[in-house]
């Protein structure tokens, strides 16, 4: 996540198509991790797998595609309150993924042919989901915006460190 990019800008996080993404995510999500509980048929598990995995892919896809284009700021302001919704619905959404990722794998799912590659992506997407959680997060950290600009500053003057001078 390059710190340049404005967060609030990358998806829209209080627009009504952000909620409507994200919980549809966490509710397959949450769907497919009682089916892996409830050792639900190997088919129909396999398929709402892969339909998570495409919802998690075409939800990072649009937030990526958003930061490409350097979207202006939204018309209407992003308030905290929201960015941290939008952060613990990420977070929510990889905790979700990570519990039915480990009973997959108790389950010897992540093994298998047809479901195991979605269930492995299904992973990386939700740490990726979490990544963009902890930024938004961290966004909100005037602290992190003062340490930014600093290193930001250094660069600029040529004032560079070694890293065995932080030891």
């Amino acid at each position: 996540m390059c710190p340049a990019i404005p967060i609030s800008a990358i998806y829209g996080a209080s627009t009504d198509k952000w909620n409507a993404s994200a919980y549809a995510a966490l509710s397959v999500a949450s769907s497919v991790s009682a089916s892996v509980k409830a050792q639900a048929t190997i088919f129909s598990l396999s398929r709402d797998v892969w339909k998570l995995n495409g919802m998690l892919r075409n939800f990072l896809e649009e937030i990526y595609r958003r930061a490409a284009e350097n979207v202006p700021a939204p018309t209407e302001p992003v308030t905290k309150e929201q960015m941290m919704e939008a952060a613990r619905t990420l977070q929510h959404i990889h905790r979700t993924i990570e519990q039915l990722y480990t009973r997959a794998k108790a389950a010897g799912l992540t093994n298998r042919r047809f479901i195991g590659a979605a269930l492995n992506s299904v992973k990386v997407r939700a740490e990726e989901l979490l990544e963009f959680g902890d930024a938004l997060e961290m966004s909100l950290n005037e602290d992190v915006d003062a340490f930014l600009e600093h290193s930001l500053e250094d660069l600029r003057s040529g004032n560079v460190y070694d890293l065995p001078a932080f030891k």
